[in-house]
């Protein structure tokens, strides 16, 4: 076996939907000079990261799960954008920001796991009156909470709707080919085992692409909220 097969990370397979964050990051009205970002469920930063690239803003990044948060660390330390990124590990529904300091949240797959009403209050609460929440989930699941969205004191900007199947076309596929190509390749499975802890999604995804199509979101704070959503002090 050759010692130069590619094995790529979770990283680099997933870096084919930036593309939508940037769309999506484009379609924002309009931000301050230098806006005060928060990468809701950041992980290993690439979004944050992306964030960071695209304004002159500083981005604060937040997470639960330190090997993530441990990654990201890494790629920050020989990067030109430290000094603007912040790394946090911290809750979102449990933290120490100050009401209405941030003038864009931005929230990638995780609200649903959070709960979408805790996050739309937490939201309205940390950004700024007029500032902009990105919220990106599956076209399901934000139907079902749009209703929520005048409660909280937002409305939707604009959207950007994934390609229908991308999950299994764009990732779930080739992740899927990737695998056969190293077990063909003889390759040792430790080697991959980051891959191969993901065959039960790509069975899902497989059996039913288009259950996990997703969108991007751009909603606006428009009201100022009631006390019950602040914090005091």
């Amino acid at each position: 076996m050759s010692n130069n097969i590619n094995i790529p990370d979770m990283d680099d397979l997933r870096r084919v939907f930036m593309k939508y964050s940037q769309q999506t990051f484009n379609k924002i009205p309009q931000l301050p000079t230098k806006p005060r970002i928060l990468d809701v469920g950041c992980g290993s930063g690439e979004s944050t990261i992306l964030l960071a690239q695209l304004t002159d803003g500083d981005v604060t990044g937040i997470d639960i799960d330190m090997n993530a948060l441990n990654k990201f660390q890494e790629k920050l330390d020989d990067s030109t954008l430290k000094d603007r990124i912040e790394i946090l590990k911290e809750s979102f529904i449990e933290n120490d920001f100050s009401n209405e300091s941030f003038d864009l949240v931005w929230a990638e797959g995780v609200f649903h796991i959070i709960g979408y009403d805790k996050c739309l209050q937490e939201s309205s609460r940390v950004l700024k009156n007029g500032g902009f929440l990105v919220a990106l989930d599956t076209i399901k699941v934000i139907n079902k909470h749009l209703k929520s969205l005048d409660k909280f004191g937002f409305k939707v900007i604009d959207k950007i709707i994934w390609q229908e199947g991308a999950w299994w076309t764009e990732y779930y596929e080739p992740l899927e080919r990737k695998i056969k190509y190293l077990r063909d390749k003889g390759t040792d499975p430790s080697l991959f085992k980051h891959l191969l802890d993901h065959e039960h999604e790509i069975a899902m995804v497989k059996h039913n692409p288009n259950e996990f199509d997703c969108a991007h979101y751009i909603y606006q704070k428009v009201i100022k909220q009631k006390m019950k959503v602040m914090k005091s002090g």
